[in-house]
């Protein structure tokens, strides 16, 4: 009869724990956030590290989850709501000012790389000079055409080397069509 008695105890104890809904939003709501934390720490970290397109990336990805834990209700924390809300703003303005800094990284590399090639028709122009000196037409004539095409592929307008690059591209022409006299006259 004790078993009996202790075998209903149970089920009837069993029955009822487990009958009991389960309210489990508190735990993830705690979840969400905290999710949301750690990619807000990972784009932290690759702003600093200027991995400006990662970091957007995962701003964007922390401001979502703040915004899911924002929309949640029964949390555990009625605070909640509030600060993701407030986070979810805080990423969104960190991921536009990533991207403000991702564009001025790309137009610095973008003018580093123009400065580079017109450094490389640099270089060709003066080997022409060295070769005119030494009168070796030819050679000379080869070096101011390439420093030419060179200097035309940034050609431009709109910058300051773009303009350099044109007045020295014309420079170096007129020295390859004198270079190209001197060859033909000998």
């Amino acid at each position: 009869m004790n078993v009996k008695r202790n075998a209903v105890v149970f089920m009837a104890a069993f029955l009822f724990v487990f009958s009991q809904p389960l309210y489990v939003s508190a735990d993830i709501c705690d979840d969400v956030v905290e999710q949301a934390k750690q990619i807000f720490n990972q784009a932290t970290i690759l702003t600093e590290q200027k991995d400006y397109a990662k970091a957007v990336r995962l701003y964007e990805e922390a401001e979502e989850y703040y915004q899911k834990a924002s929309e949640m209700k029964n949390c555990r924390c009625p605070k909640i709501e509030g600060s993701a809300r407030e986070n979810a703003n805080i990423c969104r303005k960190n991921a536009a000012i990533n991207r403000k800094n991702l564009d001025n990284q790309v137009k610095y590399e973008a003018a580093e790389k123009v400065v580079e090639i017109y450094n490389q028709a640099s270089m060709k122009f003066n080997q022409g000079n060295s070769y005119a000196r030494s009168q070796q037409w030819k050679k000379a004539m080869s070096a101011f055409e390439e420093a030419e095409e060179i200097w035309n592929s940034i050609a431009s307008t709109e910058t300051e080397n773009g303009i350099k690059a044109m007045q020295s591209a014309e420079k170096s022409r007129d020295l390859a069509k004198l270079a190209r006299q001197r060859l033909e006259g000998k």
